[in-house]
């Protein structure tokens, strides 16, 4: 419920590169390494994944970034937890007071 997720790695660069035109295109590889998003859809080579929902329990999503065989992994934790969202609740504060 509410906005889909979304996990971005395309703007992931070879520091090697970095200020140059001539940079070499990066390959990404998704997975899911926990229980609770192993029947989640990835697009495993995309730059980007959009999730329209994840299922309730800790996802956990790794994408590995390459260039020539070199690889970078970078892991992140996605808590979803079932139930109502909290409330907020927002109140003004009192007007300050200025000494003459």
């Amino acid at each position: 419920l509410g906005d889909p997720v979304v996990l971005d790695a395309s703007q992931s660069v070879d520091p090697d590169y970095l200020g140059s035109s001539t940079s070499p295109a990066l390959s990404f590889l998704w997975s899911c390494v926990s229980a609770s998003c192993a029947g989640v859809a990835l697009n495993p080579t995309a730059s980007s994944q959009t999730f329209p929902t994840l299922p309730v329990g800790v996802n956990v999503f790794q994408v590995a970034v390459s260039l020539r065989g070199v690889f970078r992994n970078v892991t992140t934790t996605i808590p979803v937890i079932d139930g109502p969202a909290p409330l907020a609740a927002i109140t003004s504060l009192p007007s300050p007071k200025v000494r003459a």
